[in-house]
């Protein structure tokens, strides 16, 4: 009985935790499997992948409570507890490693895994009409959330948290690489008042989300004025697949530049990305911004523009 317990908890650990990695990481899951695969839903995955997170998870913890159920033939209630408890300790590693979360991750996300939970519960214990108002009521859930909650919830999170982050000058320094592979420096590539040094991998589902209202900040500036460089992380994409992405995904007003991993103090780089650094023509880092939401996509533009317009 001792190791049938020590499985079952085992279990509802692996499992819960593949759940939820596997739900928000759906676009790098497509791309390691199939490369038509990503380059085909990317765009689609892009645009909707906080609403495939959110389902994925829900199903997938729905699913796996009556797999368990089934299996190990444990009661209803201690199925729901320990598969629930791991959603809990994950969620609550953002108190300790991503605060900026906060209360996007923990605790607005956790509710789908609890419905899904909840799901479960219902499918085995209660009428089938009681499961159907369930379902009806999830669905009548997530439309709110996507459409009202979490853009709030974003709202004010960026508003909350829009402050400079400290960026270690390192990131500006050393040798990058050109799309052809030809060394150069951040200084040989600046030329406007001000400029936004845009660190991104290829895949980061934020960093293409972030990509359309760069290119309206670009359509809005003057050249002189204001540019773009974005630098791909090497520790994260190799170089053929920097080159693949850019040639068929740039910005034709922006400059692309490459780290390379051997070039890069890991202890310096960014927790999130798209990880923004503007600078202005002295090259004196102005302003830093980790990360992007959809949600707030205007605020973004509205606070970027003014700090354009404030440099000198």
């Amino acid at each position: 009985m001792k190791w049938r317990n020590t499985l079952f908890v085992t279990y509802a650990v692996i499992s819960t935790a593949f759940i939820i990695a596997f739900s928000y990481n759906l676009l790098s899951f497509a791309r390691y499997f199939d490369d038509f695969l990503y380059t085909n839903t990317r765009n689609f995955v892009y645009r909707n992948d906080r609403l495939f997170a959110h389902i994925f998870t829900a199903l997938g913890c729905l699913l796996n409570f009556l797999f368990v159920f089934k299996k190990f033939k444990y009661s209803a209630q201690s199925t729901f507890w320990v598969l629930f408890i791991p959603v809990l300790f994950i969620d609550l590693t953002t108190f300790i490693e991503g605060r900026s979360l906060i209360p996007l991750r923990f605790p607005f996300a956790t509710l789908f895994p609890l419905f899904g939970l909840l799901g479960g519960i219902l499918k085995i214990s209660y009428k089938k009409s009681c499961f159907t108002v369930f379902i009806a009521c999830f669905i009548l859930f997530t439309v709110l959330s996507q459409t009202y909650f979490i853009p709030a919830i974003i709202r004010y999170m960026v508003n909350r948290d829009y402050n400079n982050i400290p960026v270690s000058p390192t990131l500006l320094e050393g040798k990058f690489l050109t799309i052809d592979g030809k060394p150069i420096t951040i200084k040989d590539t600046v030329t406007a008042t001000t400029t936004l040094i845009e660190y991104y991998f290829v895949g980061c589902v934020a960093c293409e989300n972030k990509k359309p209202y760069i290119a309206k900040l670009l359509e809005t500036n003057k050249p002189d004025k204001f540019q773009v460089i974005f630098v791909c992380n090497g520790s994260i994409t190799d170089f053929a697949k920097f080159q693949k992405d850019v040639t068929t995904n740039r910005l034709k007003s922006a400059s692309y530049l490459y780290k390379r991993k051997e070039e890069i103090n890991n202890k310096d780089l960014p927790d999130g990305y798209p990880f923004e650094i503007i600078i202005n023509k002295n090259f004196q880092i102005t302003s830093t911004f980790e990360g992007f939401n959809p949600e707030a996509g205007i605020m973004y533009l509205k606070k970027t523009q003014e700090k354009i317009y404030q440099a000198k």
